[in-house]
């Protein structure tokens, strides 16, 4: 039997996290794992429900706009994770969300990869709304103004990072990209 590439990574997390999925009434539910100890599995159940609250509780009141996990921490969206996921997995160490001030005006951009120095811009919602391609224009403008490196990744190009991102990391330093 063969396993799909996204099944094998969920399965091999859950065993990581010593956890289980429960399939039913249309939605998964994750539990811990049974030893057969009662005393390990109550103190592994206790250890996953306390997890589990502090997750709901750091994720409604400390990381409000960043309700995305990641391994390396917690980003804005999940198009973001997926950037963040193909980092890990070339070994791309990043900043998330540097302060960048060009022309007195205070940027965020979405990643900063230090071994490059090189900006990641990932533009979401560049074909949906107006006002965010006017911030994104202002943005662009700044960039090239100040001749700040920079890869701009569309929706696009998230459907095959392996092959999208290596052309536009070229395109934007000149260099060939390796990991």
């Amino acid at each position: 039997m063969r396993v799909l590439p996204q099944v094998k990574e969920v399965k091999e997390a859950l065993d990581r996290l010593d956890a289980r999925v429960l399939h039913g009434a249309g939605q998964d539910i994750i539990k811990p794992k049974k030893t057969g100890n009662p005393v390990t599995d109550f103190l592994n159940w206790l250890d996953f429900v306390v997890f589990s609250f502090l997750d709901r509780l750091d994720t409604r009141f400390i990381f409000k706009k960043r309700a995305v996990r990641t391994e390396n921490g917690r980003v804005r969206s999940r198009a973001e994770r997926k950037l963040a996921c193909f980092f890990k997995k070339h070994n791309i160490d990043y900043i998330y969300e540097p302060t960048l001030t060009l022309d007195n005006i205070k940027l965020h951009p979405d990643f900063y990869l230090s071994r490059y120095g090189v900006y990641v811009e990932l533009w979401g919602l560049a074909d949906t709304d107006e006002g965010y391609q006017k911030t994104m224009a202002l943005k662009r403008r700044l960039y090239q103004k100040h001749r700040v490196p920079l890869i701009s990744v569309y929706p696009r190009h998230l459907k095959d990072l392996e092959k999208s991102f290596p052309a536009l990391f070229e395109e934007a330093t000149g260099r060939q990209f390796s990991s």
